[in-house]
C-alpha cells in the first residue's frame, strides 16, 4: 500500500493526489461506523469525489497557469498551440483580408503568427486605451485625481469653455461622457453630429468624442509631469521588453487652431502591441513586478456604458460596452470565449484584444492603405476562438474563389499625358494577386503605390480604401483589354493591357525609419507651396510648413481653407519625408544653386486620395 500511494503521488498531479488522500483517509474512518451509517458515508464520500474531480477537470482546462509564462528578449512560440482546423480556416480567411499584422497569443506564448509583426505603423484610436493602461499607476499613488474638474486643473480651450463643460471631471474624459462638445484637435469621431454644446450635463450621456480623449492626455500629463510617450517608455515599454519600441517615432498632431490638446499618436509594431495585451492579461503584472495595479486593470476593463445605453447607438456597430477608454463584450454576445473580454480598436484595423476566457490574445494590423471593417475582424475572432469553425463554402469561397480574378491579371500602360496640370499620372501598372486578394500596383515618379481592389456588385468593377473606382473592359469575345481609374483629383486615366503575365510584386520598403536633421533644414523647408487647381478642388491648392519647437508640420489648403488637419512630418532623408500614418510621403526639390524650389507629395490612398502632386514654393 505504501509503494503504491509514493508511485501515486510521483504521476498524479498534486491535486488530484491531494484528493485521493482525504479519500482514502475518510475511508479508514468510514470503517469503524456501524453499517447503516458506513452505507450513508460512503455514498456521499463517492459524489463529493466525483463533483471534485469534475471541478479539477473543469478549471485545468482554462485557468492561468501556476507559474504564468512571459516572453523574454523574444517571444516563445507554440508550433501545435491551435487545432488544425482553426488555422486551416484562419488561413484561409486572413489571406482575403488587408490584415499586416497579426499575433495570437495563448498561456503566454505564440500561438499563430501571420505577416510582418515586427514592422512599425499607426494604431489610430487604440492608442486610447493604451493611456488607460498608463493612468492606472497615477490613480493609485494619488498624483492622478479622478474627480477633478477641468475648472481646477485650468484646462480649458480655443475660445473657452462653457461654465457647465468646466465642471466635467477627469472621469468623464476616459469614460468620454464629458458633455463638452468643443471642436477636437482631429478627426474621426463624428463630431458633427455631436448635441449642441451645453447641452448634456458631464457624466450623463456616453458619445465617442476625441476631444474627451486628447484632454485626457493632456490632464494625464498635468498631473502626472510626464509626457504621454516618456511615461510609456519608462512605465511599460521598458519593464514589459518591448522589442521595437521607438520614442523618436511618437509625435502629437493635430490644428491646434481648432482645439489646444493634439491627439497622442503612437506607432508601435504587432509582436509589441501584444506584450501590452498580456499585461492586462496578467492583470498588470510582469514577472515579479505589478506594472498597473490589479485593481485599476479591473476597473478600466468593466463596463461603465452598457451596450443597451450607448448614447446615441456607437455608429460602427459591435457587441461592446464601454470602459475607462476599452471596448468591453457585453449583452447577448459577452459569453463563451468573449466572456470578461475587451479590446483597443483603431481605425482601419488596429485591435488588441484580451480573451481572459481562454487566456488569449490577438494583436491585428494593418499598413496603409489596409483596411480591415469591424465585421470581418469579429469572424476571424470567431475562427481564432472556435466559437464558429469555418464552413466548407466559406473555406470553397477563400480558398479557391479568388481564381476569378485570374483574366485582370497582367500589365497594363497609361495613354494619354504623364502629367494632369500638377498631378503626376502613373505610367505603368500591374494587376496581381496575393494570396486570396487582387493589387493594383501604381508605378509613379520614383514610387509605386500598392492598392488593394475591393470587388463591387458590379461585373468588373472594384474600389479602393478610399472607394476611388476602378473599372474593367473587356472585348467582344469576354477578353480583359484595359481599366480606368480616377486617382488624386484627375479625370478617369485609361490604361490598356500589355501582357497577361502578372507583374513581379514590387520591393515595398518594409518601414520607414525616422533619423534627426539639423533644425536649420527644416527652417529651408518652411514656408508657404501652392499647386495649380484640379476637378476635384476647384480653388489653389497649397500646402504650408512650419517649423514648431522639435516639429515639422504640413497643412493642405483649398483657396484660404484648411481641407486637412496640421500634421506632424518626419524626414527619413535630408529630402524625404513621411506623416505618422504613412500615408503620405513628401520629396523637397531643390535647383542647382541647394535651393528649395518645391515639394512632391505622394499619397497612397490611406485618406482617399491617390497618387503625386508637385508644389512650386513662393518666394
Amino acid at each position: 500500500m505504501g509503494q503504491g500511494l509514493v508511485l501515486t503521488a510521483t504521476v498524479l498531479p498534486p491535486v488530484i493526489f491531494r484528493t485521493i488522500l482525504v479519500a482514502f483517509q475518510c475511508f479508514v474512518k468510514i470503517q469503524k461506523m456501524n453499517p447503516a451509517l458506513r452505507s450513508i458515508c460512503f455514498t456521499g464520500l463517492l459524489a463529493a469525489f466525483s463533483f471534485r474531480a469534475a471541478a479539477e477537470d473543469f478549471t485545468n482546462a482554462s485557468r492561468v497557469s501556476a507559474e504564468p509564462v512571459f516572453p523574454g528578449a523574444n517571444w516563445e512560440c507554440e508550433k501545435n498551440g491551435l487545432p488544425p482546423e482553426t488555422i486551416r480556416g484562419v488561413a484561409a480567411f486572413v489571406h482575403t483580408l488587408d490584415t499586416t499584422g497579426l499575433m495570437v497569443v495563448q498561456h503566454g506564448r505564440g500561438v499563430y503568427e501571420y505577416g510582418d509583426v515586427t514592422r512599425l505603423s499607426y494604431l489610430a484610436s487604440a492608442r486610447k486605451s493604451i493611456l488607460s493602461m498608463l493612468y492606472g499607476p497615477y490613480v493609485a499613488s494619488g498624483k492622478i485625481r479622478l474627480d477633478a474638474t477641468l475648472r481646477d486643473l485650468d484646462l480649458s480651450d480655443v475660445g473657452g469653455l462653457l461654465p457647465g463643460e468646466a465642471r466635467a471631471q477627469v472621469i468623464d474624459l476616459i469614460t468620454t461622457r464629458s458633455g463638452v462638445y468643443h471642436l477636437a484637435s482631429n478627426p474621426g469621431d463624428l463630431g458633427s453630429l455631436a448635441p449642441k454644446r451645453g447641452s448634456k450635463e458631464p457624466g450623463t450621456t456616453w458619445r465617442y468624442n476625441n476631444w474627451d480623449f486628447n484632454a485626457a492626455g493632456a490632464a494625464f500629463e498635468k498631473m502626472t509631469g510626464k509626457n504621454i510617450y516618456d511615461a510609456l517608455r519608462d512605465d511599460i515599454a521598458t519593464p514589459i521588453g518591448m522589442q521595437d519600441f521607438d520614442r523618436a517615432r511618437q509625435q502629437k498632431g493635430g490644428d491646434l487652431t481648432r482645439s489646444q490638446y493634439p491627439d497622442y499618436n503612437l506607432v508601435l509594431s504587432t509582436r509589441d502591441m501584444a506584450r501590452l495585451g498580456l499585461l492586462m492579461l496578467r492583470q498588470g503584472q510582469w514577472r515579479d513586478r505589478q506594472i498597473i495595479p490589479v485593481e485599476w486593470v479591473r476597473r478600466s476593463t468593466r463596463v461603465r456604458t452598457p451596450l443597451a445605453e450607448m448614447q446615441p447607438a456607437d455608429p460602427a456597430g459591435g457587441p461592446f460596452g464601454y470602459g475607462y477608454m476599452w471596448w468591453v463584450w457585453d449583452g447577448p454576445l459577452a459569453t463563451g470565449p468573449y466572456q470578461a473580454a475587451y479590446t483597443a480598436w483603431g481605425s482601419f484595423g488596429q485591435y488588441i484584444t484580451v480573451l481572459p476566457a481562454l487566456d488569449m490574445v490577438v494583436a491585428h494590423k494593418t499598413w496603409p492603405s489596409g483596411y480591415v471593417s469591424l465585421n470581418d475582424y469579429l469572424r476571424l475572432l470567431d475562427l481564432l476562438t472556435g466559437k464558429q469553425l469555418a464552413s466548407v463554402a466559406e473555406l470553397d469561397l477563400w480558398e479557391r474563389g479568388p481564381r476569378r480574378y485570374d483574366s485582370y491579371l497582367g500589365q497594363y500602360q497609361a495613354t494619354g499625358t504623364a502629367k494632369f496640370g500638377t498631378n503626376h499620372i502613373p505610367s505603368v501598372a500591374g494587376v496581381r494577386r496575393d494570396g486570396n486578394r487582387l493589387l493594383l500596383d501604381l508605378v509613379f515618379p520614383a514610387r509605386t503605390s500598392q492598392l488593394n481592389l475591393k470587388p463591387t456588385p458590379v461585373p468588373d468593377s472594384f474600389v479602393t480604401l478610399g472607394n476611388l473606382p476602378v473599372t474593367f473592359y473587356r472585348d467582344g469575345h469576354g477578353k480583359m483589354t484595359r481599366f480606368t481609374g480616377r486617382f488624386y483629383g484627375t479625370n478617369d486615366i485609361s490604361f490598356e493591357k500589355l501582357s497577361e503575365q502578372p507583374p513581379t510584386a514590387p520591393a515595398f520598403e518594409q518601414s520607414h525609419i525616422a533619423i534627426k536633421l539639423d533644425q536649420t533644414i527644416y527652417d529651408a523647408y518652411a514656408g508657404h507651396y501652392s499647386a495649380a487647381p484640379d476637378a476635384k478642388h476647384p480653388g489653389t491648392m497649397a500646402i504650408t510648413f512650419k517649423h514648431e519647437g522639435d516639429a515639422f508640420i504640413g497643412q493642405v489648403f483649398a483657396g484660404p481653407k484648411p481641407i486637412q488637419f496640421g500634421e506632424a512630418l518626419f524626414p527619413e532623408s535630408e529630402t524625404n519625408f513621411f506623416n505618422t500614418t504613412e500615408g503620405v510621403e513628401l520629396t523637397f526639390v531643390k535647383n542647382d544653386k541647394g535651393e528649395v524650389t518645391g515639394v512632391i507629395v505622394y499619397q497612397n490612398g490611406l485618406f482617399g486620395d491617390i497618387g503625386c502632386r508637385e508644389y512650386k514654393k513662393e518666394q
